[in-house]
């Protein structure tokens, strides 16, 4: 019995009518139940699911475990893991077990993950297309054109530049989900830091559409941290700042 109260899923006993015989402090809060309420009434009439109903009688009917996993709907979604176990040997009023798991954040962050994976994806295509589009273009003549043939190559390193910042992007996701992440905290000056950034958006700023202004002094005092990962943060914020700005709009640092 502390085992089964301590246990994060809920549990749930069910006689051979489908009638609550015990019930975990988990399975009270999931399914907003009081014990001595739901003592001796049917699952079905506590719980409006007919997914979750139906999977007890035939857990009760045929004798045999089963599983599903159920979707809530109400004010808060929910999705719910269920397994059923026809309870033998037990207590002869004990028919059948059933664990509940909530599993509604874990497929949230599937969700997310996945959403990421089509994003990351759609942005690792289109600088692969633009290179692809340039290489075909300088092998079809271009390269001998001289007015021309540099600015492709320009163009094809930009683009193979994003993309390598994409796929450090991807590495660094990995290393954070995987704990294995390591700052190397030291003072930073952030005025020179930002020194070494803006030049990497001169392509950006050479048409003079949006300008940046430094801000910071030589005095401004320094600051301890990574000077890799704040630099990472910065170039992440700098160019969604420029890539987002209006006409004539300044980015002041």
């Amino acid at each position: 019995k502390a085992i089964l109260q301590s246990m994060v899923e809920g549990v749930l006993a069910l006689d051979g009518d489908g009638r609550v015989h015990w019930l975990s402090p988990s399975a009270e809060r999931l399914f907003g139940l009081v014990s001595a309420q739901a003592m001796g009434k049917r699952l079905a009439e506590l719980v409006r699911q007919p997914e979750l109903n139906a999977l007890v009688s035939r857990a009760l009917k045929d004798r045999q475990p089963a599983a599903e996993e159920i979707r809530f709907l109400g004010p808060q979604e929910q999705i719910v893991r269920f397994q059923a176990a026809p309870c033998e040997g037990g207590q002869a009023h004990t028919a059948l077990v059933l664990v509940a798991q909530d599993i509604t954040e874990l497929r949230r962050l599937e969700g997310v993950r996945r959403e990421f994976v089509a994003n990351v994806s759609h942005e690792l295509k289109t600088p692969l297309t633009s290179i692809k589009g340039l290489v075909e273009t300088l092998l079809t003549g271009a390269l001998e054109d001289p007015q021309h043939n540099r600015r492709f190559v320009t163009l094809i390193e930009e683009d193979a530049t994003r993309l390598g910042r994409l796929i450090d992007d991807l590495l660094a996701l990995s290393q954070i989900e995987s704990g294995a992440v390591s700052l190397n905290v030291q003072p930073v000056h952030l005025r020179t830091l930002f020194e070494q950034i803006i030049p990497v958006f001169k392509p950006q700023l050479s048409d003079g559409i949006v300008g940046v202004d430094l801000e910071l002094t030589p005095h401004t005092p320094p600051v301890l941290g990574d000077p890799e990962r704040l630099r990472e943060v910065f170039v992440n914020l700098l160019d969604n700042a420029i890539k987002f700005n209006k006409p004539g709009g300044r980015v002041m640092i």
